[in-house]
């Protein structure tokens, strides 16, 4: 068991699949540790009480505001090291998962998969669509970066831009192939974005990501409240 690691995740209209991957998750993770941000307008199922449901005080859904909240929220839980995990993902091999975590040197994040472009100039592969965004890293360098970054309302390149800015800080990633990604079609992956095609959502961010200054990324998402409204058992 991770007993001193932190988990984060956002889910928002998705909880068919976030409660197949949720007991997976809890071979590693202990409940008091699990934070799940949600919307003040969505409906959680009474297998989630148990967890720590953060309620993102927002009107517009943005993953990475989500799950910005859901990391301030678990600084409440003092960790050493944090999972940001996708709804999606399910935990196949606790064991590496585990090893690949306390092993983890200061400077290193872990991925769940290679990312083209991520410390290797690999061309974009389309087999790795849906893992890129499961990473584990030492806690407060979430908090280095501003986060993530919370401006962008459609699918992509939240996840990228955080590792490069990770790399440019000397950090090195590593892999651990301990997750397998639940396959779904594009309607669930955008489900929650104005743009619905993800080709275009991607193309979109591009061009909102080169107009926007990084400096301003946390003057945006930290005033936005959140209430935890339930609570894992000590």
């Amino acid at each position: 068991m991770l007993d001193d690691c932190n988990l984060i995740t956002a889910c928002v209209g998705r909880w068919d699949s976030f409660l197949r991957v949720l007991p997976t998750w809890q071979r590693s993770f202990l409940p008091e540790r699990m934070f799940v941000a949600v919307a003040p307008w969505d409906h959680m199922p009474k297998e989630a009480q148990g967890l720590n449901l953060v309620e993102v005080q927002h009107g517009q859904f943005s993953l990475g505001l989500w799950l910005n909240k859901a990391y301030e929220a678990s600084l409440e839980a003092q960790s050493g090291f944090t999972w940001k995990i996708d709804v999606d993902m399910v935990l196949e091999d606790p064991g590496a998962l585990e090893f690949h975590t306390h092993s983890a040197e200061s400077d290193e994040f872990v991925l769940a998969c290679e990312v083209p472009g991520i410390g290797n100039d690999k061309p974009w592969d389309q087999r790795v669509m849906g893992m890129t965004g499961t990473v584990g890293f030492p806690t407060e360098v979430l908090g280095m970066v501003g986060g993530y970054e919370a401006r962008l309302h459609n699918w992509g390149l939240d996840d990228v831009v955080l590792y490069r800015e990770w790399i440019e800080l000397g950090m090195t990633p590593r892999v651990v192939d301990a997750f397998l990604h639940v396959q779904h079609d594009d309607r669930t992956r955008t489900q929650n974005y104005e743009v619905k095609d993800l080709r275009m959502s991607i193309g979109h961010n591009r061009k909102e990501m080169a107009r926007l200054d990084p400096t301003g990324r946390e003057e945006f998402w930290r005033p936005i409240g959140f209430n935890v409204i339930g609570r894992a058992p000590e």
